[in-house]
């Protein structure tokens, strides 16, 4: 068994690690508004890679409370400037729709992609329960 300061220090590195993935993806989300916003195009875009994004988003704001995350005061601070840069994004690409002519193929799009992968995440969720919150987990 390990002594009780490994497996607090093990713990503090896993919420140092997810807080540094979300926010190393906060800047690149902080990039590619700045991009958008420069050149006034999403030419080359996804949008629906923006909509998932922001679908995933939200869903952290729920499931995020069930986590250690919440013992930290940066990880409420990141999920509050993700989420405004999602739907910033969001914004932008909806506003310069007109200037992207490529788009997935009807299957592959966000109003497809998203209830399959919840269906999913209901099926093939790690937690003990039929349904608990390692569904919107496993969703994002």
């Amino acid at each position: 068994q390990r002594a009780p300061w490994a497996r607090s220090h093990r713990a503090a590195m896993e919420v140092f690690l997810f807080l540094l993935g979300y926010i190393v993806h906060f800047a690149a989300s902080c990039l590619l508004l700045y991009k958008i916003w420069k050149f006034k195009s999403i030419y080359g875009l996804s949008v629906d890679t923006q909509v998932s994004y922001l679908l995933a988003v939200v869903a952290r704001c729920i499931w995020c409370m069930e986590t250690r995350l919440v013992e930290t005061k940066v990880a409420y601070l990141e999920l509050a400037l993700s989420t405004v840069a999602a739907c910033a994004l969001c914004l932008l690409c909806w506003q310069l729709y007109h200037t992207t002519s490529k788009h997935s193929v009807p299957m592959l799009r966000v109003y497809v992609t998203a209830p399959v992968a919840l269906a999913l995440a209901v099926v093939f969720h790690p937690g003990d329960d039929w349904i608990s919150m390692q569904i919107l987990v496993s969703y994002t």
